[in-house]
């Protein structure tokens, strides 16, 4: 039997390809691995980890963005590609992959630079922002953008996802954005329970990294009974929209 693992390992590091998307190539990790740092293709590394269990499995789960940055050493950190990635521990020490994904992480152009930049939290570049993390069953991805023209000042959006039939489905969605106005909107929504609150404030103070006072008036709305949408489905974080109307 341990042979057999690890000849599949060797089979699928052997088949590593590389998925098309947009018009981009990134690498298809393998199947299986003897180690985390065996599905990291060369020429990438990992920019942040963490580990835990996720509801209703009882393998611990690593999480993991992996960048090609170090190969690229004329992009800055928001042009890298990226990839997402969940695998489970076996009880021999070997891993299985069980989700990548290269969509909700966007890779900014250097044109689009021009206005505005992208963080992935890291510790070297600063310590708001935990980046991806596993907390209370559930996988956590928080995103940070600013601008330097446009309405919006900056905003901070957060992501939370269960694991569930081999895939990631969102079952909670936090956005906060302040425009240069001094206005702030909060959207929070619990796919689970419909439940989603909408606080507009004005007259804010501040960044969002620092405590406000700001004058809030919230909204809250029930959401019709809906398929759950999975990591894939959504698509770039960024851009993402729940499009709720009010």
């Amino acid at each position: 039997m341990q042979m057999r693992a690890v000849m599949l390992i060797a089979l699928s590091v052997a088949m590593l390809t590389f998925a098309s998307s947009a018009g981009e190539e990134y690498p298809q990790l393998p199947a299986h691995a003897r180690s985390i740092n065996d599905f990291i293709p060369a020429g990438w590394e990992i920019e942040i980890q963490d580990t835990g269990i996720l509801e209703n499995n009882d393998r611990v789960a690593t999480v993991f963005v992996a960048s090609d940055q170090a190969a690229n050493h004329s992009r800055s950190r928001s042009a890298a590609h990226r990839i997402l990635v969940i695998a489970f521990r076996n009880t021999d020490g070997t891993f299985d992959l069980a989700v990548q994904n290269h969509t909700l992480l966007p890779r900014l152009s250097v044109d689009t630079l021009t206005y505005s930049d992208y963080e992935i939290g890291s510790s070297s570049v600063t310590d708001r922002w935990k980046g991806v993390e596993i907390r209370r069953g559930t996988l956590r991805v928080h995103l940070d953008q600013s601008f330097d023209v446009g309405p919006n000042a900056e905003s901070d959006t957060s992501y939370a996802f269960r694991y569930r039939k081999s895939h990631l489905e969102l079952v909670g969605y936090d956005h906060t954005g302040i425009t240069f106005h001094g206005g702030e909107l909060i959207t929070s929504i619990n796919y689970l329970t419909r439940k989603l609150s909408l606080a507009r404030g004005t007259n804010c103070v501040g960044r969002l990294d620092v405590v406000k006072k700001c004058s809030f008036k919230t909204t809250w709305k029930r959401l019709p009974p809906a398929s759950l949408l999975t990591i894939d489905d959504i698509g770039d974080g960024l851009v993402f929209s729940p499009r709720i109307d009010f």
